[in-house]
């Protein structure tokens, strides 16, 4: 028989579950490659050169979203450069769960405590 946990709150009953949903579906390898793919929708490419990332190690670090090495001109970067992501503290986890949601019509204060950012984080992509 399951024991029910007595919680402070409704809304902390909401949270738990709320970041226990999100951690199962917006993991962070799963989120990194959703957004990139998004980002990216003609394939990987260089962030310096333009130049299309290729290899199999290469390619698995892009959609991983880790910084890359393009074989084409020698650097190294992060596939966030360049994209709305660039200057963003957020992980693609967070980023995700903002997204969605914001696009669910949820409030900020609803949103921050489940993707773990303060309100006004949210409020600031809500307006990009």
């Amino acid at each position: 028989m399951e024991t029910l946990v007595k919680t402070d709150s409704c809304e902390s009953f909401h949270i738990h579950y709320g970041r226990a949903f999100f951690g199962m579906v917006c993991g962070e390898d799963l989120a990194a490659e959703r957004i990139l793919r998004q980002l990216y929708p003609e394939g990987a490419k260089c962030a310096s050169c333009g130049a299309p990332i290729i290899g199999r190690r290469a390619l698995d670090t892009f959609w991983h979203g880790d910084r890359t090495h393009c074989a084409s001109c020698n650097s190294k970067f992060s596939p966030r450069a360049g994209t709305i992501l660039a200057e963003s503290k957020l992980s693609y986890s967070q980023f995700e769960i903002i997204i969605v949601c914001l696009s669910l019509g949820l409030d900020h204060q609803r949103i921050a405590p489940l993707a773990n950012v303060h309100v006004d984080t949210v409020a600031a992509w809500a307006t990009k």
